[in-house]
């Protein structure tokens, strides 16, 4: 019964949605120093607790200099309740959930930036029935008429981005999105929705646990069928499916070639009870998911970094390394890939067994890395990537000889670091697998490693 309930919760707050009335839910995103209250990027959406900005325009500076300036926009997530939110959107807000990025960029926000201020971090609701004050009577009609959903929620961010460029006279937009709001900013890029794209407004685009290829629970037809029965779905769940978005987006689209992309994947399957990877399990397809999201649906295959955190969809606001990711991301250009071309493994123990050529030894290669500036900048003590064997997701060697060299060129780090960072700790462990079925691997050998 347990994992019944929890199979429906998979679906319903599938994109990391709780529904504003589930707040109490989601972890809190503050963690307390001994000197200041730091906050991570949350990767929930938004809530009705937020403080909105309606009827207070913008200050713009009285002085308007030639600056590079850059707004990055926050893209919220999913809402179980979002698509029947009544009230504005796309408006200027102010949400706690920006809190962290804004201590440790030194962004200002929409309500105190400044005329030198050269960096923006904004964010707003793309759920909503009414307007913004700066919409035209074309704007209002565009939104009626693109639809509902995914569709209409980015041509609401792309309308806000344009409009907040104007206000504060900004040159670039970045986005950092979470969640389901990563399909939302798929959409926005791909159909270079207000010519975003055409006219080379996007600078920089970071997706954290994002809904990029869809998501596999709300892809699962007897699931979906299931949950239907006791709570029907909104739209937002429909275009979630790998059917709605293979039909609508193409990871090929030449709009990503000028955006300097990021992904974000976690792989520690303990939120919401471990249901979805019980219920992969239970269909003989287990994948590498962080409770909500499949690794596999996290990202595509273009020229940008990939970052992994051993952490669950909903815990990684509490990581503080995430968040010293985020900012780092979004401030330095300093890209550094490493990679393991080969190793020879000199502890085998399947080489002694009579059958070593049908029992090889399973290797895989656990790696975590370690940047000192950054732990330094953001009292950080855990690794900036993790790419742990519990994953579930680290590919797998096969070994039949001890001291054998294999070739591997397995990726290690491939991720954006400060620019003041000489040196990175790499700490790296291989594992002898005999029964770990989500690798596919079932023996008894007798040695238990």
């Amino acid at each position: 019964m347990k994992y019944f309930i929890s199979f429906i919760m998979i679906v319903i707050f599938t994109g990391c949605g709780n529904s504003p009335q589930d707040r109490e839910e989601t972890p809190s995103l503050s963690t307390q120093s001994s000197h200041t209250k730091q906050v991570a990027p949350q990767t929930t959406e938004q809530t009705e607790t937020t403080k909105t900005i309606e009827k207070q325009p913008i200050q713009k500076p009285q002085q308007i200099k030639k600056i590079e300036r850059t707004v990055t926009i926050y893209v919220h997530g999913f809402s179980k309740s979002g698509y029947k939110r009544e009230g504005i959107y796309g408006n200027d807000n102010y949400d706690p959930v920006i809190d962290g990025i804004v201590e440790a960029t030194g962004f200002a926000t929409t309500t105190t930036y400044e005329k030198n201020s050269t960096d923006i971090i904004a964010i707003t609701p793309y759920y909503g029935n009414t307007s913004p004050s700066y919409y035209t009577q074309r704007d209002k009609q565009e939104i009626q008429e693109i639809g509902e959903g995914i569709p209409r929620y980015a041509l609401i961010i792309a309308k806000y981005a344009k409009h907040i460029m104007q206000e504060t006279h900004a040159s670039k937009i970045n986005i950092l999105s979470v969640s389901m709001g990563s399909l939302v900013t798929r959409y926005l890029i791909e159909y270079d929705l207000e010519a975003l794209v055409s006219q080379k407004k996007i600078s920089k685009w970071l997706s954290l646990e994002g809904v990029i290829k869809g998501n596999i629970a709300a892809s699962g037809d007897r699931l979906l069928d299931l949950v239907n029965l006791f709570d029907r779905q909104s739209i937002d769940v429909k275009q979630m499916r790998y059917s709605w978005v293979d039909a609508h987006l193409d990871t090929h689209s030449p709009n990503y070639h000028d955006i300097a992309i990021g992904f974000e994947s976690s792989t520690k399957d303990d939120a919401n009870g471990g249901a979805l990877s019980f219920w992969l399990r239970l269909n003989g397809h287990f994948e590498a998911n962080d409770g909500y999201q499949a690794v596999k649906d996290t990202f595509f295959d273009t020229n940008a970094t990939h970052t992994f955190f051993h952490d669950n969809h909903v815990n990684l606001s509490k990581n503080r390394a995430a968040w010293g990711y985020a900012a780092t991301f979004l401030t330095s250009n300093k890209h550094v890939r490493i990679t393991l071309l080969d190793a020879s493994i000199n502890d085998l123990h399947e080489d002694r067994l009579l059958f070593k050529s049908i029992l090889p030894a399973e290797i895989v290669f656990e790696s975590h890395l370690y940047a000192p500036k950054a732990q330094e900048r953001w009292s950080i003590t855990r690794a900036i990537e993790e790419r742990v064997m519990r994953g579930g997701y680290l590919p797998l060697y096969h070994y039949h000889d001890r001291g054998v060299s294999q070739t591997l060129n397995q990726t290690l780090f491939d991720s954006i670091v400060l620019e003041e960072e000489r040196t990175l700790r790499l700490s790296l462990k291989p594992f002898e697998l005999d029964y770990e079925p989500d690798y596919g691997v079932r023996e008894f050998t007798g040695h238990g490693d």
